[in-house]
């Protein structure tokens, strides 16, 4: 599971689509980006589906 921010174990969600952390919140309540969901109010990612939404946005 990944964050929206970098953590202490490894970049965010944001970093790794090269965006700010408010930029994925602003896509996240459009309903873009990748697959996302909350754990105890945090929102998170898995690792797959960050890295699956890259995949799409470089097929495209």
């Amino acid at each position: 599971m990944i964050y929206i921010a970098d953590t202490a174990s490894g970049p965010g969600i944001a970093s790794r689509l090269g965006i700010t952390p408010g930029t994925l919140r602003k896509w996240r309540m459009k309903g873009h980006g990748p697959a996302t969901f909350k754990i105890g109010g945090r929102v998170v990612a898995h690792e797959h589906a960050v890295a699956e939404y890259i995949a799409m946005l470089e097929r495209a």
